[in-house]
């Protein structure tokens, strides 16, 4: 079994240096050939200690990325248009048709939350400082819209990335296509302007008004500006290079 780093919420900056990944430094009961646990690397697993969610991880280039959407907070029913959120410090999520089952993954699909963005960021205060760590496990953070740049150059662009990001794709990211939550009717839609469905995906950069995303698909991608009121999916990228 590959050894699971335990990430605790409010790792400090002393024991991300120390420790290189910013956890605890509990391992799983694995040991190499000293006794000692295996050190964790890009690749493990790594278990989010606020609610004992297991998250994979890819390298990709010099970033390490986890390979599944993220899923923490409470779940809060779509019924209007517009934000629903509250800044109140509890993580909030919208799920799929609003059904619990479809971010956990007993449902038809594990996409994961929808999260508005300022809930992601749990910074409601305007632009942020990067980098923002926001909901993402210790040690990872919401990616910027460099480092988001970084991996689709990396993956040869926006006409070869789309591909290789997706589900099966050759780099591991393992992109599902989950739909997101409309913040104009908030109601779940498979995508915003085609036919196919794709995924979307916050930057950590924007503003109250404005806020950068992309949006990906099997076959294409872009990235544009829209409202911080649109229910997406997170993911995290390391803090540390692999």
């Amino acid at each position: 079994m590959d050894p699971i780093r335990r990430c605790t919420w409010a790792a400090s900056a002393t024991l991300l240096l120390s420790l290189a990944w910013g956890c605890d430094g509990e391992e799983s009961d694995d040991t190499g050939d000293s006794g000692e646990p295996a050190a964790w690397a890009c690749g493990d697993d790594v278990e989010d200690d606020r609610d004992g969610a297991i998250y994979r991880t890819v390298a990709i280039g010099t970033q390490c990325w986890l390979r599944d959407n993220l899923d923490l907070g409470t779940m809060i029913e779509s019924t209007t248009a517009g934000s629903q959120a509250h800044d109140d410090g509890v993580v909030e999520k919208y799920c799929w048709d609003n059904d619990q089952g479809e971010c956990d993954g007993t449902g038809s699909m594990k996409r994961g939350g929808f999260y508005e963005w300022q809930e992601a960021l749990q910074d409601w205060s305007g632009e942020p400082t990067l980098p923002v760590q926001g909901i993402c496990p210790a040690g990872f953070h919401l990616p910027s819209r460099e480092e988001w740049n970084a991996l689709v150059d990396l993956l040869g662009g926006t006409g070869e990335a789309p591909a290789r990001l997706a589900t099966g794709g050759d780099s591991g990211f393992e992109a599902l296509m989950t739909g997101y939550r409309c913040t104009m009717s908030g109601t779940f839609r498979p995508s915003a302007m085609s036919s196919a469905t794709m995924t979307y995906f916050w930057t950590s950069e924007g503003s109250a008004a404005s806020v950068w995303l992309w949006e990906v698909g099997e076959t294409s991608m872009q990235t544009f500006a829209f409202e911080p009121s649109l229910g997406l999916s997170v993911r995290c990228v390391g803090d540390l290079a692999p």
